[in-house]
């Protein structure tokens, strides 16, 4: 985000060129506070250039410090008003302080200014996919593809909107420019004990050639490791698979595909040893097994679940949950994702699921992050009993036998949503209303899990959505197992 050398072919009116090439330089190597203080200088010589002032809005940007990003960057529209990549860079210090409005009427000013301004078309484009409007992003991929066919970053943002549609075929195949995006990363594998005996050539990606040994390795978040495992069964019956993934999901995919040819939890380390004892002939993250099998709804497996807690944690956990009474045992989420990945729509507080909690169960916490202060407040306040036990939460392993003793979660859009999805436990989904592409754009049913239904949210926010799920929860609490049933096959998520 650090913009051209002089955008838009704007140079500054007071611009000493050689002291803005070093400044521009100490920032491309990540030296941010010299950078900063560089720039900070060049502005106090010249506080009438406006690109400066543009790129101290640039390196605020890049350090995500969006409320300074966004004063210089008005400053220096402020001095240079046809200024079409400071409005553009404007639109995204808006996006990620969470005004959409305000970041599209931005995006939409530089694209004035300057028609064919990728990174604005880029920008828009993505927002509109994150919106959940892929109606609305399809003109600027079009306009963009035609400006520049090869941009990794259109078509990525693209196969999200078709993804988030359910046009898996299509999806996939484009999902691929991810990789050049630099929004999937890429692994390298060293292929000197390969079955070819090619001793210093690189690991090949996967082709769908049957008969081979694979490398597959896990990638994005821990929800999108589980959400994706799901494939694997089809893998194995095609290939000797070798999985390479979270460190915190070895013990439960050892024992959920014992078929596996071997399973190592390195996929966050970037040098490792193991590939001395295998031969392997092939590699592949393992969010591109779609495009080889999951190219329509209709190729997702109706499962009862493909993954299997520890039968002896289990044990500990329901004897655990026995103790706290006859009432239904409920986990439930209700915090997800970070900043970057939207953790504002994503998210709920135990306050807002009142009229939840205020019904006659017991309420188990899955929350991973720091929720004691909450918990301890919201059960002050009500008199309601929230039990957490943080053992449970940082051993993956652990957890999964927890989820797997319960009667029922409720969770937002979490890891914890896949991994009870997994497990085929019963799930209700608090969607958002501009929700990821693996919970697309509508319907009560997710296509990766039979168990889990969708209860969305509108453009009124949680409280609606909460109301109706507070009813449909009573319901399940008096119906018993019947109700459950409902639940499962989403019949109550659209009472």
């Amino acid at each position: 985000m650090e913009g051209r050398k002089n955008p838009s072919n704007l140079k500054g009116d007071f611009m000493d060129e050689a002291k803005y090439d070093a400044a521009l330089k100490v920032q491309r190597k990540g030296n941010m506070k010299q950078a900063e203080q560089m720039w900070t200088a060049l502005i106090e010589e010249e506080p009438e250039d406006a690109i400066y002032q543009f790129q101290l809005g640039a390196l605020y940007t890049q350090t995500g410090n969006f409320p300074l990003a966004s004063i210089c960057l008005r400053h220096a529209i402020v001095l240079k008003p046809r200024f079409s990549e400071a409005h553009s860079n404007l639109g995204t210090c808006y996006k990620f302080m969470l005004d959409g409005e305000q970041a599209k009427k931005h995006y939409k000013r530089a694209l004035l200014l300057e028609p064919e301004n990728k990174d604005a078309l880029v920008n828009i484009l993505s927002m509109f996919v994150n919106e959940g409007k892929p109606s609305e992003a399809f003109p600027y991929y079009k306009k963009l593809i035609a400006i520049d066919p090869d941009n990794a970053k259109a078509h990525w943002n693209y196969s999200l909107s078709l993804l988030e549609q359910g046009q898996y075929e299509e999806g996939f195949k484009m999902h691929e420019y991810g990789f050049d995006a630099g929004e999937r990363p890429k692994r390298f594998y060293d292929k000197k004990n390969n079955k070819d005996g090619s001793p210093d050539s690189a690991c090949p990606e996967w082709d769908g050639t049957k008969g081979k040994t694979v490398i597959v390795y896990g990638e994005q978040g821990l929800g999108d490791e589980l959400m994706f495992a799901s494939i694997l069964p089809d893998m194995m019956k095609d290939c000797d698979v070798i999985l390479d993934c979270h460190p915190r999901l070895v013990d439960i995919f050892k024992r959920s595909f014992p078929k596996l040819k071997a399973v190592y939890g390195t996929r966050k380390e970037e040098w490792i040893e193991w590939t001395d004892d295998h031969k392997y002939d092939a590699k592949i993250a393992i969010g591109s097994l779609g495009k080889f099998y999951r190219n329509k709804r209709e190729d997702f497996p109706v499962h009862n679940g493909y993954l299997r807690a520890c039968p002896h944690k289990v044990e500990k956990y329901t004897n655990k949950l026995r103790t706290l009474g006859d009432k239904p045992k409920i986990g439930i989420h209700w915090q997800g994702g970070k900043k970057k990945t939207r953790h504002d729509l994503r998210s709920t507080s135990l306050e807002g699921l009142l009229p939840i909690l205020s019904q006659d169960a017991t309420f188990i916490s899955l929350q991973y992050t720091d929720c004691l202060k909450e918990i301890n407040a919201f059960e002050t306040k009500h008199d309601i009993r929230i039990y957490h036990w943080q053992d449970a939460i940082d051993d993956y392993d652990e957890c999964a036998a927890l989820v797997e003793s319960l009667d029922l979660v409720i969770s937002v859009c979490t890891s914890v949503v896949h991994l009870a999805g997994a497990l085929n436990k019963t799930t209700i989904c608090l969607t958002p209303s501009k929700p990821a592409w693996r919970y697309l754009v509508e319907g009560e049913k997710m296509d990766w899990y039979d168990s889990v239904a969708m209860y969305r949210q509108g453009k009124d926010g949680w409280k609606p959505v909460i109301g109706r799920l507070a009813a449909d929860f009573n319901n399940y609490l008096k119906g018993g197992e019947p109700a459950k049933e409902e639940l499962a096959t989403g019949e109550l998520a659209i009472a």
